[in-house]
């Protein structure tokens, strides 16, 4: 039996390999001003919080212009900041989405690993002792269900299977705040933020807020959308991912 605790501890997993980008807030989860953590709005001009019409407007119209996007080819940097740790832990990689069920994460420094999701089938793969080698990741179930949520916002669905409770903020650029329903998934997680480019057809970061002063930034740089990105870039059948020299 699928346990609230076990889908969040996979969750937390799955999210810290994920990459978008990253604004973070000290604040209270009810409240929508930027902090200076993060603060990624225009100098001089605050934050206004979206009605509830012009939201409704809003994700009806990124769930349209996200869905045109074809590929995307992304590089991000995550940073995960830990109140027990002074230094910030921070890795690098690349991120490939073929629209609209085939994501791939490779994390390519400080250490090699890849995560595929492939229509419905998921695979992890981790660089050791000089070799790849093809992993069976625990709870695969419940991973392929995270892994489903993360490219539904990819495509800018937001709020598909009603998990969230969703609020807006816009200063120049919009960012989305989805606040977990159930109170058990609260406990682990407080929020996410979801910040939407200049374009309003991608994302630019995600925050991943912990109870305290713990949280995850994943930045987005250097997007390419709409390039060729043969299949093969997805496949999850052999024993390694294929090399990304060959993208």
């Amino acid at each position: 039996m699928l346990t609230s605790r076990k889908y969040i501890s996979i969750l937390l997993q799955c999210l810290i390999c994920i990459g978008c980008a990253g604004i973070i807030h000290s604040l209270a989860a009810d409240t929508m001003t930027p902090s200076a953590a993060g603060n990624r709005v225009t100098p001089g001009q605050p934050a206004r919080e979206l009605t509830k019409n012009e939201l409704a407007q809003f994700l009806t119209a990124a769930r349209e212009s996200f869905g045109k996007i074809r590929t995307l080819k992304t590089y991000f940097v995550q940073e995960k900041h830990m109140s027990i740790f002074t230094d910030i832990i921070e890795a690098r990689g690349i991120c490939l989405f073929r629209n609209p069920g085939m994501v791939r994460m490779d994390f390519t420094e400080p250490f090699q690993s890849s995560l595929i999701v492939n229509n419905g089938s998921v695979t992890k793969y981790e660089f050791v002792e000089g070799k790849w080698k093809k992993l069976d990741p625990a709870g695969k179930e419940v991973l392929l269900m995270v892994m489903g949520n993360i490219t539904s916002w990819l495509r800018g669905r937001f709020n598909d299977n009603n998990l969230y409770d969703i609020t807006a903020r816009k200063n120049g650029k919009i960012c989305l705040r989805l606040i977990p329903k159930n109170d058990e998934f609260r406990k682990y997680i407080h929020y996410f933020d979801l910040g939407i480019n200049e374009h309003q057809n991608g994302l630019e970061y995600i925050v991943i807020m912990e109870p305290g002063k713990d949280y995850t930034r994943i930045d987005f740089n250097k997007d390419v959308t709409d390039s060729e990105l043969p299949v093969d870039c997805f496949n999850n059948n052999g024993p390694e991912p294929t090399p990304i020299s060959h993208w």
